[in-house]
This record gives C-alpha cells, sequence and structure tokens, in this order.
C-alpha cells in the first residue's frame, strides 16, 4: 500500500496537494453518532479541508439530494469550495477503519481522472440494499469535482437533472436511455463492471461467510413483513425499478451524464464473520463493510444513524442504539 510509511502529517500534505475536501452531513443534535465518527479520520485531515452540510435547515430534514446538491453547488460557485478538487464524503453513521486503506482507493480513484465517482454498489452486494447495482450508496464516496467543473457550468447541471427527472416514473430508465445514447462505451463499462463486482464480491462471501454466502440478516430480509419501507426482500438482488428509488440517484447520474465517465465500484458487503467471538459487537450483517482491493476492511457503516439516541423514545430507537454502540465500541472513538 503506498501510504504505508506515511506520517499523519505526510498524508495531510498530501491531501492538500490533492486539493481534497472532506464533506460530512449531520443533524448536529445531542447524543449523534457524528462526533465518533469523525474521530476516526479527523486527525488526518487539514484544518481547511473540511466541511459540514448541516442536517437541519428551518427545522426540515436536510439530508441526501437536498445535501449533496448544495454540496455540488458550492463546488461550482464557492470560492471557498472551488479550490479543492475532489471530495470524500462520509456519512455521520459511518466510520473509517483503516484510513491509509481508504487512501489507497482514493489514489486508484484519482489516478488518471478516469472517475467521476467511487462508492459501493447500491444493488447486488449488501443483503438489504436490493436497487441498482450501477448507482452507489453514498455513505462513503469519492466525488471527481474537477472533471465536473471542466465540462459544464452550474446551469448545465440544472439542465440535465431536468431531463432526467422529466417523468419520475421512468427516471431511471430514462437515463439509461440518455448513457446509451450520449456516452454508450460508458455505459458497457458501468453495466459490465458493476455486474462482474456482484459476482466477485458473492464469491468473496461464500469463501468468508459459508457455502451460501449469505449472513444472518438475510433472514430478516426476507421475512420482515412489518418493515413498512420494504418488507419481504430478496438479499443481494439488483431492483427493477423503473424510477430513482433514491433522489440522490439522479446526482450521481447528472456526474456521469456531463462528464462521460463512469462511476468506480468499491468492494462492499455485509459486516459478518462466523468466527467472531464477540458477542458485543454487531455482527449480523446489518451493518455493511467496505474494503480495499485486498479485502481489508477501511470502512463499516451502520445505517439507521436517525434512529440513534442517547436518549430512545421507542423500542426501535433503543434495539438500533444498543447495535450501533457495540460498533462504536469496537471502531469508533468515543
Amino acid at each position: 500500500m503506498m501510504f504505508a510509511g506515511y506520517t499523519t502529517e505526510d498524508i495531510k500534505e498530501w491531501l492538500t496537494e490533492k486539493k481534497v475536501l472532506f464533506v460530512t452531513n449531520t443533524m448536529c443534535r445531542p447524543g449523534t453518532t457524528f462526533l465518533s465518527s469523525i474521530k476516526t479520520y479527523i486527525d488526518y485531515v487539514p484544518i481547511h479541508n473540511f466541511h459540514i452540510i448541516y442536517g437541519i435547515v428551518n427545522d426540515k430534514p436536510f439530508y441526501g439530494v437536498d445535501a449533496f446538491l448544495e454540496m455540488i453547488a458550492k463546488c461550482y460557485s464557492d470560492s471557498s469550495f472551488k479550490k479543492f478538487d475532489y471530495v470524500i464524503y462520509i456519512d455521520e453513521d459511518a466510520f473509517i477503519t483503516d484510513f491509509k486503506s481508504m487512501l489507497s482507493i482514493f489514489y486508484n480513484f484519482i489516478e488518471n481522472d478516469e472517475f467521476c465517482l467511487a462508492g459501493p454498489q447500491d444493488g447486488g452486494v449488501i443483503c438489504h440494499r436490493n436497487h441498482k447495482g450501477m448507482m452507489i450508496n453514498t455513505f462513503i464516496s469519492f466525488w471527481n469535482m474537477k472533471m465536473l467543473r471542466n465540462v459544464s457550468k452550474p446551469n448545465d447541471f440544472l439542465k440535465v437533472l431536468n431531463e432526467i427527472n422529466a417523468s419520475q416514473n421512468t427516471s431511471y430508465t430514462k437515463f439509461e436511455t440518455l448513457l446509451k445514447q450520449r456516452h454508450p462505451d460508458t455505459y458497457s463499462k458501468m453495466f459490465n463492471v458493476s455486474n462482474a463486482m456482484i459476482i466477485c464480491i458473492e464469491d468473496y462471501r461464500k469463501k468468508t461467510f459459508n457455502d451460501k454466502g449469505e449472513s444472518p440478516y438475510c433472514k430478516i430480509v426476507r421475512d420482515d413483513s412489518n418493515n413498512p419501507v420494504e418488507p419481504h426482500q430478496t438479499p443481494y438482488s439488483v431492483g427493477k425499478e423503473t424510477n430513482n428509488y433514491e433522489p440522490y440517484y439522479i446526482i450521481e447520474q447528472a456526474m456521469v451524464l456531463l462528464t462521460g465517465l463512469p462511476i468506480y465500484y468499491m468492494n462492499a458487503t455485509d459486516y459478518y464473520n462466523p468466527e467472531e467471538s464477540d458477542v458485543e459487537m454487531d455482527n449480523s450483517g446489518l451493518t455493511s463493510a467496505v474494503y480495499d482491493n485486498t479485502w481489508g476492511l477501511f470502512c463499516v457503516h451502520t445505517w439507521f444513524s436517525r434512529g440513534y439516541s442517547k436518549w430512545p423514545k421507542n423500542n426501535m430507537m433503543l434495539e438500533h442504539t444498543k447495535r450501533i454502540n457495540k460498533v462504536i465500541t469496537k471502531y469508533g472513538k468515543i
């Protein structure tokens, strides 16, 4: 790994030279996972290379597509943002377990500016995320703002967003159609690589989980009829929706269409080790894990941070809080 011998100061100098901005999004209310998350990486980040998008605006939640639209707008027009070429975005319930391993993947991402985005696939690899394998879930993601600014202006970005979203019921299908028309090589690369990654990650699970390649949480994914959002899913499947399940997909799609560059897919799946003896750890597969190219763990993501509280109001919040605290105990810095 190229960063193995780097000191903390060496890394700060490299991040400054490469013009890398770290961004997170948090509601900043007392008792969140925010501080435990940023403490897993903030020591490496130059003081002027960190930005928080606050998750409450006018007493309303401000995250997902709204937060990323703000980030994109600032990277186009805000003088304090325009000096950065790349963004590393980390959710408040994602914990960096090996910063240097994460940087090795980031280096691959920026080496020849051949990609516009990087992140874990949002379909086919994580048992309870069964949506689009060509799109990423942004809980940890890399953004190539330099290439976006090189080829477009803010109005171009808005125009593409409107073009994709002309019919919300078929917004994903519209994106695929536009990509095939405008950048057929990019579409072929994303389609082929995303499917190859799903097969590769399934092979990894079969070698490390069990013969079926399934984590214990798959049972809940299949059988939880009380799940108000997505009951009775098929674990590790790819969604057939014609619309964009996640509203923020449209941001990713605009990046691809404007730059003509594909997405870099990270190795990601459920956090599960059948030999894990630490009974205090959430090891069921609900938490997700992201790996470098040698399957070294560099990030865990707990999900459901909005259900976390030092003062849980109901049983669901209590269960998520207890589960996430186990992850923080092992990987976070309280």
